[in-house]
């Protein structure tokens, strides 16, 4: 049996650097801001900084840090914002309803929670609607649950996938509402139809027909695609022995000539649409 999840994966694999103790700590020389630049920024964007100076350039130098040192990468981007990014550069990333969400995110991976909200908050004002989900997912994690359903209850009624989706795990799960798996399940099931390839969807899918439908196959079909699509914790439950014998190349076939899906380009030509390619 699959183990039922509480929330989707977005931010808890999301690294968060530790500093080691201070008996094990040596003096290192810190990389300058030029060295991360070349490091991070490859040659084709550093290209569109020539001329147009250190605002530029921290701007994409935060954009290759936003994983990887996300204090930094939110020092750049509050330089860049401070110093009119987005009338320097032609990208929509620089705009502020993009910008805001890469600072929020950001806060998320850092850990400043109430950063995120803040920051969230004024993409949203900006003009990027879909953070309402994002947003919500903050306020689950902080356990401010009420605040967490009323967001992903408006992203739902404005058609955002993530919002559908992580409703559906309130429902699902009974978190702040009563459980009610029928409509957690309906919810996932219009997420999939928007989001057929997505980790997090298939591995909900497969949460469904592992504890509602008892569906084996199904159950295995949608770990295989959440797996390929790169969810470590779906690739264990593929070990399980009841799913070792069992063939879903006909769910990927179907898939891949579905009519709500691209049709086959080639058959003999192995040519193929979705259904991840027929299963690679």
């Amino acid at each position: 049996m699959c183990a039922i999840i509480f929330y989707l994966k977005t931010f808890k694999d999301s690294p968060f650097y530790q500093t080691l103790p201070q008996s094990e700590t040596k003096e290192v020389e810190q990389p300058s801001f030029d060295e991360l630049y070349t490091t991070y920024v490859d040659a084709h964007t550093q290209e569109r900084c020539v001329e147009k100076g250190v605002t530029c350039k921290a701007f994409y130098l935060a954009l290759g840090l936003l994983q990887r040192e996300p204090t930094k990468a939110i020092e750049y981007l509050q330089f860049a914002y401070e110093n009119n990014i987005s009338s320097l550069i032609d990208d929509a990333e620089a705009k502020d309803n993009y910008l805001f969400s890469h600072l929020a995110n950001a806060s998320v991976i850092a850990g400043d929670f109430q950063k995120a909200i803040e920051w969230y908050e004024r993409s949203i004002e900006a003009g990027e609607r879909r953070n309402v989900c994002y947003l919500g997912r903050v306020y689950r994690d902080i356990q401010a649950l009420e605040k967490a359903y009323t967001l992903f209850e408006q992203g739902y009624r404005e058609h955002f996938s993530e919002c559908t989706l992580d409703l559906g795990t309130f429902y699902f799960n009974g978190i702040y509402v009563s459980p009610d798996r029928k409509k957690g399940g309906a919810l996932w099931m219009e997420a999939y139809k928007d989001d057929t390839f997505g980790a997090d969807i298939n591995f909900n899918m497969a949460v469904y027909h592992a504890n509602v439908t008892k569906d084996l196959d199904r159950y295995k079909y949608h770990l295989l695609k959440s797996a390929l699509a790169g969810d470590g914790e779906a690739q264990s439950y593929l070990l399980q022995p009841k799913l070792q014998e069992r063939n879903v190349a006909h769910l990927f076939v179907n898939e891949a000539i579905s009519d709500t899906s691209y049709p086959m380009a080639e058959v003999h030509g192995k040519r193929f649409h979705y259904g991840f390619d027929l299963y690679y």
